[in-house]
Order: C-alpha cells, then structure tokens, then sequence
C-alpha cells in the first residue's frame, strides 16, 4: 500500500493493519482514542477482556510508536525558518486536523524536543498559553517557535492566527522565554514564517 493511501486511512483502520481486524476493533469498542489506548494499564486491559497475548500486542505497537517519537530530530539547530520547516514536515504532513507544536530551544538554538500543544479541529485549534509554556520550562527552554499546519495545504495566516501568535509572544514576554516565530505548514513545500514576513 502506497504512503498516500496509508496516509488516508483513519487510527483505527492502521490498527487493525498491524495487529488483526478483530482486535483492532476489540480495541476500538473499549476505547475511544489512541491516547485513551496509550494510557491504559495492564489491569485495565484485563478488565475489559483483553487476554494476555493480545495486551502484549498492543503494548508491543505503543513501544514502537514511543521509541520513533523519542528519536532525536533530524534537524539539531535551527538557523531560519526552513529549518524549522524540514524539522517538522515530516511530523505534521497528511494531518486531517490542525496540530499544535513548539520547537523548544536552548540558548545556542539547538533543538531541546517539538512537544504536540494541541489537536484542534478539521478547521480551528485552540493554543493556551498554559500549555505551550509548561512544555518550555519543563524542559529549560530559553525560546520556542511555534507551528502547525493548514489542513487544506494553504499556509495563509488566518485571522485567529494571528490573534494566538500575539497572545503567545506577549505571554513569553511575562514568563522569560522568547517567541522566535510562528510557522505555518502547508502542502508542497509551502510554509508561512511570522518573522520572515515581518509579522513578529
């Protein structure tokens, strides 16, 4: 199967790629969510039925998933907004809702980790202050940039962009920790980079 049909099928379907379609609807019927699946115990598995093979299974997909994520990034220092845009079109392409990330930094520039802030909807999302920073200070960031991508491949800065980009820069301003840019992912190489347009 081609990466653009993978690309088209939806978390449960995957699922049920890699592990068999019965359990992967067995997993869907007693969860809502990978996340939900993700935080499961071996206790709560075994309640709703699960028999031992099949959490090993399971358990076995999510160490995968973790140890790709845990990867160190391709790119460790970001010098202009391209870099920042090759770091995390990988993460962020063939996405169907908007996705919110940072890139945190220390302060030579060097990549500390690309948190996920938030998951929003096929057309808005939703970016607290609270939890772009709780990341940058977890990890004694000294400066964040901001990203996510634009479901329909148009990076055009809409109008709450904007209005979340100055409430970030302002609340980094507070806390100590500066709002390099903010990019935004489109389709085919296309991106749009708040300070390279003069926009932060």
């Amino acid at each position: 199967m081609s990466n653009r049909k993978l690309a088209r099928l939806s978390v449960k379907e995957l699922l049920c790629n890699i592990l068999t379609k019965d359990l992967g609807e067995k997993v869907f019927s007693v969860f809502d969510s990978l996340v939900e699946v993700s935080r499961a115990s071996y206790e709560e598995f075994t309640e709703a039925g699960f028999h031992q093979s099949e959490i090993q299974q399971i358990k076995t997909v999510l160490e995968v998933g973790t140890r790709y994520w845990s990867q160190p990034p391709p790119i460790s220092k970001i010098t202009c907004p391209m870099d920042s845009y090759k770091l995390l079109e990988p993460l962020m392409k063939n996405l169907e809702q908007e996705v919110v990330r940072v890139i945190l930094l220390d302060e030579h520039d060097n990549v500390l980790s690309t948190p996920v802030i938030t998951i929003g909807t096929l057309d808005s999302s939703l970016i607290h202050p609270r939890e772009v920073f709780k990341h940058a200070i977890r990890n004694n960031a000294t400066a964040i940039i901001m990203a996510h991508q634009h479901p329909s491949g148009d990076p055009t800065p809409s109008s709450p962009d904007f209005q979340a980009t100055e409430r970030i820069v302002k609340a980094g301003k507070i806390l100590g920790v500066e709002v390099l840019d903010h990019i935004i992912l489109g389709f085919a190489g296309k991106y749009f980079s708040f300070r390279e347009n003069g926009q932060l």
